[in-house]
Parts: C-alpha cells; structure tokens; sequence
C-alpha cells in the first residue's frame, strides 16, 4: 500500500515513475534507497564528492529516461469519453439505505454523463445492493445509448462474489462478469474463520459480511464498439488496483483500457483516498 515510488508522482508527467513502466515500480524504489544510502554515507563516512556525483548521475539518469519514454509516440485506438459516477453515499448508510434511493442517485449522475457526451459509463463497486435493479440498469443504458460498467454480488453455485458487469446500449448484459481477485482480509472474508471465530470471536465480526466471498481466478474481459471499432476493456476492484500483478495480467490478456471500481467512503477525507488514485496512476504507467 505504502510504495515508495506514489511520492515520486507529481501533478503532470512523473518523469521519474515513467521507467517502471520498462523495470517496474519496485526499480524507482530501488534508486530512492539507493541515493538515499549514498547521500547518508556521503555525510556520514566520506568521499562525498564521488557520492554525490553517483547518486546525482543516477536521478538525471532516471529523469532522462523518463522523457525519452514520455516522447516515444504511441499507436493508439479510438479515444473513448468515460463518466465515473459516485453519488457519494456513506458506507455505513449503504446497506441500510432504500436500494431505490441509492438508484435513483446514480440514475441521475448517469443521465448527466450521457448528456455531456460519455460513452462508457463506470459505476462503483457494489453500486446495486439488490440485484433486482440489474435490469432497471439495462434499461437505463438502452434508453441513453451508452455502456454501463457497475459492481455488484452475484451469488452464484460457487457462493458469493463481488463482480463488476457490462451492460450494453442495447440493453444487454454481458455474459462476462469480472469477479474481484484478490479479498480484503477481514472485510470480504476472515482468514482461518473457524480458528479465529472459535479463539477470538470478535475479530471474526469485523468482517462486512456472515460468509466469506469467493475470490475470482481471471481478467475476464469486455469488448465496446465505439465508432465501428472494438475496444477491449479490463476491470479492477477496489483492492486489486494494488497489486501491479493483477493489472499486469489484465493487460496481458488484451485489454487497451482497464477500468478500476473502487468504494472508498469508507476513508472518508483521510490520505488513503489520494494514495488509492495514485496507486492506479503506477497501474497505469506499469502496463501503458
């Protein structure tokens, strides 16, 4: 969560992220402890000047690289206008709250995207808490002619799962459905549940739900049409957004846009809203 690299992304271009998108984000990690060291070491034990000159070379070295990364021109598909609506609904409210008003709210968001030119349309996680809405969603995206992208549980033979689905401007919902890969520990499942319910009970009650979600295996991808040409796109969970394998696989599989639906209310106005936004800014940059 706490990677070192999200302090190195600034407001426009992150030069000096830009080459984890050739070595990774753990290689900037590794130079900021690196120059780190040899500044320490500079001002601690000698040499200063050969020091400082290393650990100089190596961040104009990174920069450099950055920029010629920045400049490369890249081959890119049709440009594709997407609205991410949240209606900015307290997660302790949520699941008490009438389905119909939290619907309603988002109806109204998504009417205004449309309006205002959006294609694909990306709602949150578990933005349907009553799954009966499914349709009143497909029926919304048929009438303003755009694709919907909202998270949901589908409690299918394998058990519960937190899922994101597509709904077509016909209408349709897809087929595919991507399930969230990788549980937050003690909110979407209790690790060892039957020791921990059985030595220490109220750690087990922390968990959001009775019973633990089952995680998903694949990227599971979507296809859009936008103006005649097929656009593949990936999806990430809240959670999954930080771990760079789970994107690396997504783009692997062929997706040229992923789209991550996060519930972060839970964090209110604290600094992990911001450094959950980063961490899908390093998604980016890792897999282009």
């Amino acid at each position: 969560w706490g990677r070192l690299s999200l302090g190195q992304l600034t407001e426009g271009v992150p030069y000096s992220v830009l080459s984890s998108s050739i070595f990774g984000t753990y290689f900037v990690t590794f130079l900021i402890v690196l120059v780190s060291c040899l500044i320490a070491q500079a001002l601690i034990v000698g040499k200063f000047k050969l020091r400082v000159i290393l650990s100089m070379a190596l961040v104009i070295s990174n920069l450099l690289c950055g920029v010629i990364i920045a400049s490369i021109p890249r081959e890119t598909k049709s440009t594709v206008k997407v609205a991410a609506i949240q209606a900015n609904i307290n997660s302790r409210d949520k699941w008490n709250a009438s389905s119909k008003d939290i619907y309603l709210k988002y109806e109204s968001l998504t009417r205004n995207a449309a309006k205002d030119g959006a294609e694909l349309i990306v709602w949150p996680e578990t933005a349907i808490t009553d799954n009966r809405y499914i349709s009143v969603v497909s029926e919304l995206a048929d009438a303003l002619d755009v694709y919907i992208l909202f998270g949901c549980f589908d409690y299918g033979s394998q058990g519960p799962q937190n899922i994101i689905c597509l709904t077509t401007p016909e209408g349709d919902v897809s087929e595919t459905s991507y399930a969230k890969r990788h549980l937050v520990p003690f909110g979407e499942y209790v690790p060892m549940r039957k020791f921990i319910m059985t030595v220490f009970p109220p750690l087990a009650e922390i968990a959001m739900l009775s019973e633990d979600l089952i995680p998903g295996e694949g990227s599971e991808l979507y296809e859009i049409e936008i103006n005649g040409e097929i656009i593949t796109v990936g999806g990430l969970i809240c959670f999954d957004s930080i771990y760079e394998q789970l994107a690396y696989a997504t783009a692997s599989d062929g997706a040229d846009l992923i789209c991550v639906a996060p519930n972060d209310s839970w964090f209110e106005d604290s600094r992990a809203v911001y450094m959950h936004c980063a961490q899908s800014r390093l998604r980016a940059i890792e897999t282009g």
